[in-house]
């Protein structure tokens, strides 16, 4: 199954252009008919009863694959009510791919050999994709592209330092976001080898995708980036933050975010710009954006908390809007995307999910050894800014790669809880093997 999941991972890189076979329905491309395959595969292996397919109690990474199957149920169980069955079917097919690629990487990575040969094969797909932006904003060169769309304002061949990288990504901030994964995988890599020259190009290489994230201009992806760097500076101090000095640090960012509100002009100005909603369309995009969040909390209102239905904000932004969005009908924000599509109850459960992937690798980062470590504090500070970086693409439902990669990171998580949770060993600082607290 090694090689399976390999293909299964480099695949999604390809996207929906490259490689793929146009159907009435959908573009059926390789990564595609893996992801599929997973299902009857997994069948198979439930009916022999193949024990490598258990989940463990009180396993964080076993609850994640939980909560990913019953969002996937509950997205069936929407369909009762949706209005639109086309945007609810494509839902429907997008998660159960997704669902099924996260479920195999979880399943099937036994031990640290294959994940490491993941995150090598995600790494390796990702730098090409790195190569051919490079390529694009040096050549002029676009295969895919819109450049009609791109190329807004005719700067591209005059102004070199205008040009944006896209490769096969629907649009820029996709590619950004893209880029964001390839950070800490070229980090993962850096601390995995040895060899200096080596260790030295996948460090080189985190540094290229952050100025190929600049280069798209995309705000968010960029300050999630450095954002990025600075808190995997935090994360080296070996000091341990006690639950008393977070409620303390939390207070002061409190009160220093209500005086900065009631005193400090630009930050009133900025809110009062998002607080306008205006009577027209005429809008910036930072407050249609609000606007289509806005939008979307009423329709959560008018479904009763349980959401519209997989696949149907689109058709509600359309028809029943209040606030105007520019005429933009998708959320433009994951969370968003959860809340509004399936209700209070999944996106209470996705968040505790989330908090709890950055919990227990916040946990594990002090009882594991020092490369392992290094692993944590980047894999922590990759889930803390994707908090931001989700709401830059109009719809991440379409962001195929990003299923896989969370189902890197819940497997590694889950493999971390197999070594040191149940054998009840751990490292310090030193090296030195003693008792782990069975209270993690």
């Amino acid at each position: 199954m090694v090689l399976y999941l390999i293909l299964l991972v480099a695949s999604v890189f390809l996207g929906t252009e490259l490689l793929a076979l146009p159907t009435p329905a959908f573009q059926l491309t390789l990564y595609r008919v893996l992801a599929l395959s997973v299902l009857p595969l997994l069948l198979i292996a439930l009916s022999r009863k193949d024990t490598k397919l258990q989940m463990s109690r009180n396993s964080v990474a076993s609850f994640a694959v939980l909560t990913y199957l019953v969002w996937y149920i509950w997205a069936w169980v929407s369909g009762m009510w949706a209005l639109d069955m086309t945007g609810w079917m494509q839902n429907i097919f997008l998660m159960t791919i997704g669902v099924a690629s996260l479920s195999a990487i979880y399943f099937w990575t036994h031990d640290e050999s294959t994940w490491y040969k993941l995150v090598k094969t995600a790494w390796w797909m990702m730098t090409l994709l790195a190569l051919w932006g490079l390529y694009e904003i040096i050549s002029n060169n676009y295969f895919l592209a819109d450049l009609g769309k791109l190329d807004k304002y005719r700067t591209f061949s005059s102004q070199p330092w205008t040009r944006i990288p896209i490769t096969h990504f629907t649009n820029q901030n996709d590619y950004a976001t893209m880029l964001l994964a390839y950070l800490p995988l070229s980090f993962i890599l850096y601390y995995k080898e040895s060899h200096g020259f080596k260790r030295t190009f996948y460090f080189l290489a985190a540094f290229v995708g952050l100025f190929l994230i600049y280069r798209t201009g995309s705000r968010m992806s960029l300050l999630a980036g450095l954002l990025y760097f600075f808190l995997v500076f935090l994360f080296r101090f070996q000091a341990d933050i006690t639950r008393s000095t977070i409620y303390k640090l939390s207070a002061v960012g409190i009160l220093l975010a209500v005086l900065a509100v009631l005193f400090v002009p630009p930050v009133q100005s900025v809110l009062n710009q998002l607080i306008y909603t205006n009577s027209t369309d005429l809008l910036t995009g930072d407050m249609g954006r609000v606007n289509l969040m806005r939008n979307g909390l009423y329709f959560l209102g008018a479904s009763l908390g349980f959401g519209v239905g997989a696949g149907n904000i689109e058709y509600w932004m359309e028809h029943f809007r209040f606030l105007p969005t520019q005429n933009i009908v998708n959320m433009h924000s994951w969370w968003g995307e959860i809340l509004v599509g399936y209700g209070v109850i999944i996106f209470s459960l996705y968040v505790v999910m989330y908090a709890l992937l950055i919990y227990r690798l916040a946990v594990m980062k002090y009882r594991v050894e020092v490369r392992e470590r290094r692993i944590i504090e980047h894999l922590s500070a990759f889930l803390i800014i994707y908090i931001l970086a989700s709401m830059t693409s109009a719809n991440n439902m379409f962001i195929e790669w990003h299923w896989v990669f969370f189902g890197i990171i819940i497997s590694f998580i889950k493999l971390l809880e197999q070594k040191y949770l149940l054998n009840h060993t751990n490292y310090n600082y030193k090296g030195e093997n003693h008792e782990l607290n069975n209270r993690i």
